[in-house]
């Protein structure tokens, strides 16, 4: 059985050990966390791809000497 109480400002949630490791519940807490500073970015998908193209772009420039001297 799933318990779910909102007491304050906290969301209290039980529920049998056996349903779900401590591990894979923190990786949903951490997922909500994400969501939750994603959520307040302003941050567009376009300005994202540029920076990700960037990085790209200079990790190669970085690296490629690593690459090509086989």
């Amino acid at each position: 059985m799933i318990d779910i109480k909102v007491e304050d400002k906290n969301v209290v949630i039980s529920f049998p050990k056996e349903l779900l490791s401590v591990d894979y519940f923190s990786n949903i807490v951490k997922a909500l966390e994400v969501e939750k500073i994603v959520s307040k970015s302003e941050l567009t998908e376009e300005k994202a791809f540029e920076m990700a193209e960037e990085l790209k772009k200079s990790w190669w420039e970085e690296n490629k000497d690593k690459f090509m001297d086989g």
